[in-house]
């Protein structure tokens, strides 16, 4: 590489000189047009501010809001798995009324006295026919309502712990092992006891 010698300077020299610009000289009134100038520049930018904020406002909000009155939310459609289940239920309830069709309720013909059994003399004791045991009430109150709705008057009863749904009390095995055959048919399994 090679070097090339610059010529150096003495501090004496003077160094050379340029083409000399001039600067032009200021007006009078030139703080004035630079005024003017500035409050321009701020009217554009202050307008464009609005004219961006006008733009925006109808283009994210461009929803009309409607009077709270005039919301419509009293028709609000239930979700499909709900029309299903209900649809599911009704069927249920249709095959149930096919396996168990209501009959209608006759008026019980008035109570006939029947001869005392000799066990039943003695003793005074009845024949009770009960359905159960149930471990809570709410179950026996649950299968109270299907005797009921079968058609067979019947009550609960408690005994200790549990709860029993006592379909009759008759003097009579007989008649107690009627009542039995009749919850039989409706597929109710009872037991016959003497109290």
């Amino acid at each position: 590489m090679e070097y090339q010698n610059f010529p150096e300077k003495n501090p004496g020299d003077r160094p050379e000189e340029g083409p000399s610009v001039e600067l032009p000289k200021q007006n009078r009134f030139s703080w004035v047009r630079n005024f003017f100038v500035f409050i321009v520049l701020a009217v554009v930018i202050a307008g464009s501010f609005m004219i961006s904020f006008q733009l925006g406002k109808k283009v994210l909000f461009s929803v009309k809001k409607q009077p709270f009155m005039e919301r419509d939310a009293g028709r609000l459609e239930p979700p499909p798995s709900y029309e299903a289940l209900r649809k599911l239920e009704k069927a249920l309830r249709a095959e149930s009324k096919k396996i168990a069709p209501k009959k209608s309720v006759r008026k019980a013909a008035p109570a006939r006295r029947y001869q005392r059994t000799p066990a039943a003399k003695k003793t005074g004791s009845y024949y009770k026919v009960q359905v159960g045991p149930f471990a809570t009430l709410s179950e026996a109150k649950y299968h109270l309502s299907l005797i009921r709705a079968r058609g067979i008057d019947a009550f609960l009863k408690k005994y200790g712990a549990t709860w029993k749904i006592q379909a009759g009390a008759y003097k009579s095995l007989k008649m107690a092992k009627q009542q039995q055959k009749a919850l039989l048919g409706k597929e109710f399994k009872s037991k016959i006891i003497i109290e």
